[in-house]
Protein backbone atom coordinates (compact mmCIF):
# COMPACT_ATOMS: atom_id res chain seq x y z
CA UNK A 1 0.00 0.00 0.00
CA UNK A 2 2.97 2.49 1.13
CA UNK A 3 4.73 1.56 -1.76
CA UNK A 4 1.49 2.39 -4.30
CA UNK A 5 0.75 5.77 -2.28
CA UNK A 6 4.32 6.43 -3.30
CA UNK A 7 4.28 5.74 -7.09
CA UNK A 8 1.16 8.03 -7.44
CA UNK A 9 2.48 10.56 -5.62
CA UNK A 10 5.57 10.53 -7.56
CA UNK A 11 3.62 10.81 -10.63
CA UNK A 12 1.34 13.37 -9.20
CA UNK A 13 4.49 15.28 -8.74
CA UNK A 14 5.99 14.79 -12.59
CA UNK A 15 3.09 15.84 -13.78
CA UNK A 16 3.09 18.77 -12.00
CA UNK A 17 6.80 19.40 -12.80
CA UNK A 18 6.28 19.02 -15.99
CA UNK A 19 3.08 21.03 -16.23
CA UNK A 20 5.30 24.44 -14.40
CA UNK A 21 7.70 23.67 -16.40
CA UNK A 22 5.09 24.29 -19.97
CA UNK A 23 4.01 27.70 -17.48
CA UNK A 24 7.37 28.87 -17.22
CA UNK A 25 8.14 27.83 -21.02
CA UNK A 26 5.42 29.56 -22.33
CA UNK A 27 5.56 32.61 -20.39
CA UNK A 28 9.03 33.18 -19.63
CA UNK A 29 8.82 36.68 -20.33
CA UNK A 30 6.49 37.21 -17.15
CA UNK A 31 7.87 37.96 -13.61
CA UNK A 32 7.79 34.41 -12.04
CA UNK A 33 6.33 35.72 -8.52
CA UNK A 34 3.05 36.42 -10.46
CA UNK A 35 2.69 33.91 -13.45
CA UNK A 36 1.28 30.96 -11.51
CA UNK A 37 -1.63 32.72 -10.24
CA UNK A 38 -1.96 34.78 -13.54
CA UNK A 39 -2.20 30.94 -15.00
CA UNK A 40 -4.97 29.90 -12.58
CA UNK A 41 -7.09 33.24 -13.06
CA UNK A 42 -7.00 33.05 -16.66
CA UNK A 43 -8.83 29.68 -16.43
CA UNK A 44 -11.72 31.36 -15.14
CA UNK A 45 -11.69 33.80 -17.91
CA UNK A 46 -11.25 31.79 -21.06
CA UNK A 47 -12.98 32.58 -23.89
CA UNK A 48 -11.84 31.79 -27.78
CA UNK A 49 -15.26 32.68 -30.01
CA UNK A 50 -18.09 34.76 -29.81
CA UNK A 51 -20.35 32.21 -28.13
CA UNK A 52 -18.02 31.33 -25.53
CA UNK A 53 -17.63 35.05 -24.16
CA UNK A 54 -21.76 35.02 -24.22
CA UNK A 55 -21.28 32.28 -21.95
CA UNK A 56 -19.13 33.97 -19.80
CA UNK A 57 -20.92 37.14 -19.69
CA UNK A 58 -23.89 35.57 -18.22
CA UNK A 59 -22.01 33.86 -16.08
CA UNK A 60 -19.94 36.80 -14.75
CA UNK A 61 -23.05 39.05 -14.08
CA UNK A 62 -24.54 36.31 -11.63
CA UNK A 63 -21.20 35.94 -9.64
CA UNK A 64 -20.74 37.01 -5.94
CA UNK A 65 -19.12 40.07 -5.24
CA UNK A 66 -18.28 41.03 -1.65
CA UNK A 67 -19.73 44.64 -0.45
CA UNK A 68 -16.69 47.17 0.59
CA UNK A 69 -18.02 48.40 3.93
CA UNK A 70 -15.17 51.50 3.40
CA UNK A 71 -17.23 52.23 0.87
CA UNK A 72 -20.94 54.63 0.99
CA UNK A 73 -22.90 53.08 -2.08
CA UNK A 74 -25.94 54.73 -3.75
CA UNK A 75 -27.71 53.29 -6.44
CA UNK A 76 -29.95 55.39 -8.92
CA UNK A 77 -31.40 54.98 -12.14
CA UNK A 78 -30.92 57.48 -15.10
CA UNK A 79 -32.76 58.38 -18.09
CA UNK A 80 -31.35 57.05 -21.72
CA UNK A 81 -32.61 57.22 -25.10
CA UNK A 82 -36.32 56.38 -25.59
CA UNK A 83 -37.12 56.37 -21.82
CA UNK A 84 -34.30 53.51 -21.21
CA UNK A 85 -32.92 53.72 -17.54
CA UNK A 86 -29.18 53.25 -17.00
CA UNK A 87 -28.18 51.93 -13.57
CA UNK A 88 -25.53 53.79 -11.70
CA UNK A 89 -23.74 53.72 -8.37
CA UNK A 90 -22.39 56.56 -6.77
CA UNK A 91 -19.18 55.87 -4.14
CA UNK A 92 -18.05 58.43 -1.76
CA UNK A 93 -16.46 57.87 2.01
CA UNK A 94 -17.47 58.12 5.31
CA UNK A 95 -15.46 61.46 5.34
CA UNK A 96 -16.14 62.57 1.88
CA UNK A 97 -16.56 66.63 2.16
CA UNK A 98 -18.71 68.52 0.06
CA UNK A 99 -17.17 70.28 -3.30
CA UNK A 100 -15.74 66.85 -3.90
CA UNK A 101 -13.99 66.11 -7.33
CA UNK A 102 -16.37 64.06 -9.53
CA UNK A 103 -14.64 60.65 -11.16
CA UNK A 104 -16.72 58.87 -13.66
CA UNK A 105 -15.45 55.55 -13.41
CA UNK A 106 -15.98 52.96 -16.28
CA UNK A 107 -15.13 49.13 -15.48
CA UNK A 108 -13.47 46.56 -17.57
CA UNK A 109 -14.31 43.35 -19.39
CA UNK A 110 -13.82 43.54 -23.44
CA UNK A 111 -16.99 45.53 -23.35
CA UNK A 112 -18.69 42.40 -22.88
CA UNK A 113 -17.74 41.36 -19.52
CA UNK A 114 -18.17 42.24 -15.59
CA UNK A 115 -20.16 45.25 -13.53
CA UNK A 116 -18.83 48.41 -11.58
CA UNK A 117 -19.36 46.38 -8.27
CA UNK A 118 -16.23 44.17 -9.91
CA UNK A 119 -13.99 47.33 -9.65
CA UNK A 120 -14.66 48.20 -6.15
CA UNK A 121 -11.17 47.94 -4.34
CA UNK A 122 -9.78 50.22 -7.16
CA UNK A 123 -12.89 52.75 -6.26
CA UNK A 124 -11.73 52.62 -3.08
CA UNK A 125 -8.11 53.82 -3.38
CA UNK A 126 -9.99 56.78 -5.16
CA UNK A 127 -12.72 57.60 -2.45
CA UNK A 128 -10.07 56.81 0.63
CA UNK A 129 -7.15 58.77 -0.78
CA UNK A 130 -8.93 61.84 -1.78
CA UNK A 131 -12.08 63.94 -1.78
CA UNK A 132 -13.78 61.88 -4.41
CA UNK A 133 -17.45 60.88 -5.06
CA UNK A 134 -16.87 58.15 -8.00
CA UNK A 135 -20.22 57.95 -10.31
CA UNK A 136 -19.81 54.28 -11.87
CA UNK A 137 -22.39 53.35 -14.46
CA UNK A 138 -23.26 50.28 -15.27
CA UNK A 139 -23.02 50.71 -19.00
CA UNK A 140 -24.90 48.41 -21.34
CA UNK A 141 -22.77 45.53 -22.46
CA UNK A 142 -21.75 44.43 -26.25
CA UNK A 143 -23.36 41.00 -25.69
CA UNK A 144 -26.25 43.16 -25.20
CA UNK A 145 -26.25 45.93 -27.61
CA UNK A 146 -23.00 47.04 -29.77
CA UNK A 147 -21.52 50.13 -30.31
CA UNK A 148 -22.72 52.73 -29.59
CA UNK A 149 -24.83 52.37 -26.98
CA UNK A 150 -22.20 52.29 -23.89
CA UNK A 151 -20.44 54.78 -24.87
CA UNK A 152 -23.79 56.90 -25.55
CA UNK A 153 -24.42 55.95 -22.16
CA UNK A 154 -21.84 56.87 -20.49
CA UNK A 155 -21.49 60.28 -22.12
CA UNK A 156 -24.87 60.72 -20.61
CA UNK A 157 -23.80 59.70 -17.32
CA UNK A 158 -21.14 62.78 -17.87
CA UNK A 159 -23.97 64.97 -18.57
CA UNK A 160 -25.81 64.19 -15.75
CA UNK A 161 -22.96 64.25 -13.02
CA UNK A 162 -21.87 67.87 -14.47
CA UNK A 163 -25.97 68.87 -14.32
CA UNK A 164 -26.69 67.21 -11.19
CA UNK A 165 -22.51 68.16 -9.53
CA UNK A 166 -24.48 70.33 -6.58
CA UNK A 167 -26.30 67.37 -5.66
CA UNK A 168 -23.88 64.71 -5.44
CA UNK A 169 -21.57 67.27 -3.26
CA UNK A 170 -19.09 67.35 -6.81
CA UNK A 171 -17.23 70.67 -7.84
CA UNK A 172 -18.83 70.83 -11.30
CA UNK A 173 -15.54 72.40 -12.75
CA UNK A 174 -13.60 69.76 -11.59
CA UNK A 175 -15.01 66.38 -13.63
CA UNK A 176 -12.67 63.43 -14.55
CA UNK A 177 -12.81 60.11 -16.01
CA UNK A 178 -11.27 56.77 -15.68
CA UNK A 179 -11.26 52.74 -16.24
CA UNK A 180 -9.03 50.04 -16.91
CA UNK A 181 -8.95 47.87 -19.86
CA UNK A 182 -12.00 48.43 -22.15
CA UNK A 183 -12.69 50.79 -19.95
CA UNK A 184 -9.74 52.93 -20.38
CA UNK A 185 -11.12 52.12 -24.12
CA UNK A 186 -14.50 53.96 -23.15
CA UNK A 187 -12.46 56.37 -21.08
CA UNK A 188 -10.55 57.77 -24.40
CA UNK A 189 -13.63 57.71 -26.48
CA UNK A 190 -15.28 59.70 -24.31
CA UNK A 191 -12.59 62.56 -24.06
CA UNK A 192 -12.59 62.80 -27.79
CA UNK A 193 -16.25 62.63 -27.89
CA UNK A 194 -17.07 65.04 -25.07
CA UNK A 195 -14.20 67.47 -26.69
CA UNK A 196 -15.96 67.62 -30.21
CA UNK A 197 -19.59 67.79 -28.51
CA UNK A 198 -18.27 70.98 -26.56
CA UNK A 199 -21.42 69.93 -23.70
CA UNK A 200 -19.31 69.77 -20.80
CA UNK A 201 -15.15 69.77 -20.33
CA UNK A 202 -13.24 67.06 -18.86
CA UNK A 203 -10.55 68.20 -16.59
CA UNK A 204 -8.09 64.71 -16.66
CA UNK A 205 -8.62 61.28 -17.63
CA UNK A 206 -6.86 58.11 -17.04
CA UNK A 207 -7.22 55.10 -19.75
CA UNK A 208 -5.54 52.77 -18.05
CA UNK A 209 -4.03 50.21 -20.51
CA UNK A 210 -6.53 50.71 -22.97
CA UNK A 211 -8.35 48.96 -25.70
CA UNK A 212 -7.96 51.21 -28.34
CA UNK A 213 -7.20 49.79 -31.35
CA UNK A 214 -9.37 47.17 -33.11
CA UNK A 215 -6.48 46.63 -35.41
CA UNK A 216 -4.38 45.00 -32.74
CA UNK A 217 -5.81 40.92 -33.23
CA UNK A 218 -4.00 37.91 -33.82
CA UNK A 219 -2.46 37.65 -37.83
CA UNK A 220 -0.28 34.35 -37.29
CA UNK A 221 3.07 36.61 -37.33
CA UNK A 222 3.78 37.00 -33.69
CA UNK A 223 3.47 34.97 -30.89
CA UNK A 224 0.06 35.32 -28.82
CA UNK A 225 1.18 34.20 -25.23
CA UNK A 226 -0.28 36.96 -23.33
CA UNK A 227 -2.38 35.88 -20.08
CA UNK A 228 -5.92 37.32 -18.92
CA UNK A 229 -6.19 38.95 -22.32
CA UNK A 230 -4.63 37.36 -25.49
CA UNK A 231 -5.24 38.89 -29.25
CA UNK A 232 -7.38 36.07 -30.48
CA UNK A 233 -9.75 36.91 -27.42
CA UNK A 234 -9.53 40.50 -28.17
CA UNK A 235 -10.23 40.30 -31.91
CA UNK A 236 -13.36 38.54 -30.83
CA UNK A 237 -14.27 40.73 -27.98
CA UNK A 238 -14.03 43.93 -30.94
CA UNK A 239 -16.43 41.73 -33.00
CA UNK A 240 -18.96 42.22 -30.74
CA UNK A 241 -18.54 45.64 -29.75
CA UNK A 242 -18.38 46.88 -33.23
CA UNK A 243 -21.56 44.48 -34.40
CA UNK A 244 -22.33 45.91 -37.96
CA UNK A 245 -18.93 48.34 -37.98
CA UNK A 246 -16.95 44.96 -37.81
CA UNK A 247 -14.69 44.53 -41.01
CA UNK A 248 -16.35 47.92 -42.25
CA UNK A 249 -13.14 50.61 -44.11
CA UNK A 250 -15.36 53.81 -42.24
CA UNK A 251 -15.29 52.47 -38.25
CA UNK A 252 -15.85 55.58 -35.98
CA UNK A 253 -12.88 57.12 -34.03
CA UNK A 254 -15.27 56.75 -30.82
CA UNK A 255 -15.35 53.08 -31.38
CA UNK A 256 -11.56 52.91 -31.55
CA UNK A 257 -9.77 55.99 -30.38
CA UNK A 258 -6.76 55.22 -31.82
CA UNK A 259 -7.88 55.76 -35.11
CA UNK A 260 -8.28 59.57 -34.51
CA UNK A 261 -5.60 61.84 -36.17
CA UNK A 262 -6.58 65.04 -34.27
CA UNK A 263 -5.90 64.92 -30.66
CA UNK A 264 -5.59 68.65 -29.89
CA UNK A 265 -7.67 69.69 -26.71
CA UNK A 266 -8.05 66.21 -25.26
CA UNK A 267 -7.32 66.67 -21.21
CA UNK A 268 -4.20 65.66 -19.59
CA UNK A 269 -3.94 62.47 -19.26
CA UNK A 270 -2.19 59.27 -16.99
CA UNK A 271 -2.40 55.51 -17.62
CA UNK A 272 -0.13 52.74 -17.16
CA UNK A 273 0.18 49.16 -18.77
CA UNK A 274 2.44 46.07 -18.21
CA UNK A 275 5.43 44.99 -20.89
CA UNK A 276 3.57 41.89 -21.54
CA UNK A 277 0.10 43.04 -22.43
CA UNK A 278 -1.08 42.93 -25.85
CA UNK A 279 -2.24 46.63 -25.02
CA UNK A 280 1.21 48.03 -24.48
CA UNK A 281 2.28 49.19 -27.96
CA UNK A 282 -1.23 50.88 -28.76
CA UNK A 283 -0.77 52.39 -25.22
CA UNK A 284 2.43 53.73 -25.41
CA UNK A 285 1.37 55.20 -28.88
CA UNK A 286 -1.51 57.03 -27.35
CA UNK A 287 0.37 58.63 -24.88
CA UNK A 288 2.89 59.97 -27.57
CA UNK A 289 0.29 61.42 -30.52
CA UNK A 290 -1.15 62.97 -26.92
CA UNK A 291 2.20 64.82 -26.19
CA UNK A 292 3.01 65.79 -29.76
CA UNK A 293 -0.44 67.94 -29.62
CA UNK A 294 1.05 69.40 -26.55
CA UNK A 295 -1.21 67.53 -24.46
CA UNK A 296 0.30 66.57 -21.12
CA UNK A 297 0.34 62.94 -21.11
CA UNK A 298 2.65 60.15 -18.98
CA UNK A 299 2.59 56.47 -18.95
CA UNK A 300 4.35 54.22 -16.62
CA UNK A 301 5.38 50.97 -18.56
CA UNK A 302 5.82 47.81 -16.03
CA UNK A 303 8.59 45.36 -17.27
CA UNK A 304 7.37 41.60 -16.76
CA UNK A 305 3.52 42.38 -16.15
CA UNK A 306 0.55 40.74 -18.16
CA UNK A 307 -2.90 42.44 -18.27
CA UNK A 308 -4.35 43.28 -15.11
CA UNK A 309 -1.13 42.62 -13.01
CA UNK A 310 -2.51 44.75 -10.19
CA UNK A 311 -5.96 43.67 -10.15
CA UNK A 312 -4.82 39.73 -10.27
CA UNK A 313 -2.21 40.33 -7.99
CA UNK A 314 -3.01 43.65 -5.44
CA UNK A 315 -0.51 41.98 -2.95
CA UNK A 316 2.66 41.99 -5.24
CA UNK A 317 5.07 44.63 -4.71
CA UNK A 318 4.81 46.14 -8.74
CA UNK A 319 0.96 46.33 -7.87
CA UNK A 320 1.50 48.92 -4.93
CA UNK A 321 3.66 50.34 -6.94
CA UNK A 322 1.52 50.97 -10.04
CA UNK A 323 -1.41 51.69 -7.52
CA UNK A 324 0.70 53.91 -5.23
CA UNK A 325 2.14 56.35 -8.34
CA UNK A 326 -1.84 56.54 -10.16
CA UNK A 327 -2.77 57.98 -6.96
CA UNK A 328 -0.47 60.04 -6.88
CA UNK A 329 -0.75 61.21 -10.94
CA UNK A 330 -4.89 61.67 -9.55
CA UNK A 331 -4.19 63.73 -6.23
CA UNK A 332 -1.89 66.03 -8.46
CA UNK A 333 -4.38 66.47 -11.29
CA UNK A 334 -6.94 67.40 -8.68
CA UNK A 335 -4.41 69.94 -7.18
CA UNK A 336 -3.73 71.58 -10.56
CA UNK A 337 -6.54 71.10 -13.48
Amino acid sequence: MNKKILVMGTGLSTGLCIINHKINKKYKNISPKIRKRGVIVNLFIKFDDEKSLRKLSRRMQKAPYIQNKNLIKEEVYIKFDNDEKIRVLIYRGKNTKPNATGLLWLHGGGHALATPETEEPIIEKFVMNTNTVVIAPDYTLSVKKPYPTALLECYTCLLWTKNNAKSLGINENQLMIGGVSAGGGLTAALSLYARDKKEVDISFQMPLYPMINHKTIYDGTVKDDFLLWNLRQNEVAWKVYLGEFYGADDIPKYASPLLEIDYLGLPPTYTFVGREDPFCNDTIEYVSRLNDFGVNAECDVYEHMYHGFEVVNPDFSLSKVAIKKLIHAYKYAIEHY
